[in-house]
């Protein structure tokens, strides 16, 4: 109760305070929103320069800056790519309405939706499961309804909330308020957090579930003062989240943190780390070894995940646009780093030249690594917080679930002035014993997942499914067909 009133006076005081030019607050959109994606795929051809999102999530007025400016200069410099960059800044015009008006109190936009969800997992029960084990999933059957909205609140203030309802379930993927001062906004509530340059693989954290979280981020690329300013950008993501669920009954907390560096237009650095700690695991600790552990200097029972990024847009645009991203991690055990690393690396095609179309490759690798030997441990499983590095059924960092490999094969098309999107992402994987999915799901699967969407004026028809199956005859899918309006 104390921490929430504190951090209610902290939004206050930052609606009170005085504009400085920097983006106004605004909610988050989720990573796998399209703006989002088309935001990157535009930064990825040399059209946003400015994108920097602390995070994967990126707030929805930053978004809708960056759509805009970049339709502006592929007028100027890249008429090839002219009309898929109009299209989607007048997509997110129709969207988000009101979201880059003149300042005051608005809504920004909404949506309300209805349709209909199938479900289907077969899954061979482990004969002794680990405490860390996690279970295939699926939706149940059943007809569903969304809503959500985003709220401005004048510069230094904004809500947002998403809603979902079924015959069995309503659930609240996102719920926060927003604070904004300069380049910096504090979130309270729900929302994803994740780092790493690629499309869905991460070593730390990959935003595939939303958090309970406090999360400090820049909103606008930093440089230091003076001489320093040679150094380039810099963007900063920490959240604070608490678990409170049965998969992890010692209720631990878990900080996040990434920051990024780009020291020129095509390279950008990473560094990120995840701690899960506190709870009843930490009873009794000596207050002096707090700041040792949470510094990483002295491990105290807590799990540690850490990784190092680099993403350089290769200098191709006159054949082809390519981007090369390779995230590189270790657990806290000794030597990890090269004896046992987690390893995600994509090549990624955002335009196919004239085409309104991206493909894309990542690789996933949790295993021996190239150099010394490690006595094997399971990647995100951990003695004392046993519930693993997980939320639910669904993993923090990579969807491959720990030890093993994936090679996955992405792609998306914007047809017809991007009225029509399809979306689609395929892999082969291959699970080790001792992964967060084995027993019942280790060796080989093969699987995949699209979507299609229909968009006229203020309407959108969209279905989505995937499927994946096992080489021990496991399988799971899910189909959902959705309406949507936008306000």
């Amino acid at each position: 109760m104390r921490l929430t009133l504190l951090l209610l006076t902290v939004l206050l005081l930052l609606a009170a305070a005085p504009a400085e030019g920097w983006p106004p607050a605004s909610p988050l959109l989720p990573p796998d929103h399209w703006a989002v994606r088309a935001a990157e795929r535009l930064h990825e051809v040399g059209l946003a320069p400015d994108w920097l999102p602390a995070q994967r999530a990126a707030p929805l007025r930053v978004v809708g800056t960056a759509l805009s400016e970049a339709a502006a200069r592929a007028a100027r410099e890249a008429p090839r790519w002219a009309p898929l960059a109009r299209a989607w800044a007048a997509r997110f015009a129709a969207e988000f309405p009101r979201a880059l008006a003149a300042d005051g109190v608005r809504l920004a936009g909404a949506e309300v939706g209805a349709g209909a969800q199938l479900g289907h997992v077969a899954e061979p029960k482990p004969a002794a499961p680990q405490p860390g084990f996690v279970a295939l999933t699926a939706p149940a059957d059943a007809a569903m309804a969304e809503a959500s909205a985003a709220a401005l609140l004048g510069e230094h203030l904004a809500a947002g909330a998403r809603l979902q309802v079924d015959t069995s379930d309503v659930a609240f993927p996102a719920a926060e308020l927003v604070g904004a001062l300069g380049p910096w906004a504090l979130s309270v509530g729900r929302g994803p957090v994740g780092y790493g340059p690629n499309e869905l693989g991460a070593v730390v954290t990959s935003g595939a579930v939303p958090l309970d979280r406090v999360e400090l981020m820049t909103t606008a690329p930093l440089r230091l003062p003076g001489p320093l300013e040679v150094l380039g950008d810099f963007a900063l993501d920490t959240a604070l989240a608490r678990f409170d669920e049965a998969r992890h009954p010692y209720d631990p907390l878990l900080w996040t943190f990434q920051l990024q560096w780009r020291p020129h237009p095509r390279l950008t650095l990473a560094a990120s780390r995840g701690l899960m700690f506190g709870g009843k695991n930490w009873e009794g600790i000596p207050t002096k070894n707090v700041p040792l552990s949470l510094l990483g200097i002295k491990n105290f029972n807590e799990n540690n995940v850490y990784s190092g990024s680099v993403q350089v847009r290769l200098p191709t645009e006159a054949w082809l646009p390519l981007t090369a991203k390779v995230e590189w991690g270790s657990d806290d055990n000794p030597g990890a780093l090269v004896q046992w690393p987690g390893l995600v690396a994509g090549l990624s095609a955002p335009m196919l030249g004239s085409l309104p179309a991206a493909l894309g490759v990542e690789y996933a690798y949790f295993g021996k690594g190239p150099f010394g030997y490690h006595t094997p441990f399971g990647w995100y499983a951990h003695g004392q917080y046993t519930g693993g590095w997980v939320t639910g059924q669904t993993p923090l960092g990579d969807p491959l679930g720990g030890n093993g490999r994936a090679l996955r094969l992405l792609g998306a098309a914007d047809l017809w002035d991007a009225r029509i999107r399809l979306t689609g992402a395929g892999w082969v994987q291959e699970r080790s014993p001792d992964n967060l999915y084995a027993p019942s799901a280790a060796g080989r699967s093969v699987g995949g997942r699209g979507e299609a969407e229909l968009r006229q004026d203020r309407w959108a028809v969209a279905l989505r499914g995937g499927y994946e199956r096992g080489e021990q005859g496991w399988s799971r899918g899910e189909l959902t067909a959705m309406a949507r309006f936008f306000l």
